[in-house]
């Protein structure tokens, strides 16, 4: 009997690894970590089915993991390309802006100061008119208090 017994024992671990490396190689395909494509070189030793190696696991995620970073830095590249780009387009149209309100402003200053020089020549020239007229004025006053006196 104690050959059907180790015969059943052998048995029933030879179906427990069975299972153990099918679950195995079930986790590592769900875990996006796919078997290594064939190499000119056979692998001695390794069965189809097998589980894979700690050190080539390790390997296969740091890959995968360098592939992580490596899209995640050229996704930040381009953002920065593409807010580089959108800080040029507004610089300029920063630039337009201020150069369009200050040409404005230089012509409504330039229409503003012609119009104030108008208006003090016509201020000059009325004050000087009044001068005059308010001197004839004295002077025909004088003449009449001179013609009243004789």
């Amino acid at each position: 009997m104690s050959t059907k017994s180790s015969k059943k024992t052998a048995a029933a671990a030879a179906a427990a690894a069975a299972a153990s490396s099918a679950a195995t190689a079930a986790s590592s395909s769900s875990s996006s970590i796919q078997s290594p494509p064939s190499t000119s070189t056979p692998i001695i030793g390794r069965r189809p089915g097998s589980p894979l190696s700690p050190t080539r696991y390790s390997r296969l995620q740091e890959k995968q993991d360098l592939q992580n970073l490596n899209d995640r830095l050229a996704c930040y590249i381009e953002k920065v390309r593409h807010l580089e780009t959108e800080n040029s387009r507004l610089t300029r149209e920063v630039q337009t802006t201020q150069e369009t309100v200050t040409r404005e402003v230089s012509n409504i200053k330039a229409m503003y100061e012609h119009e104030l020089s108008d208006a003090r020549k016509l201020l000059d020239e009325t004050a000087r008119e009044r001068a005059k007229l308010e001197i004839d004025t004295k002077r025909l006053w004088d003449d009449n208090e001179d013609l009243k006196s004789k």
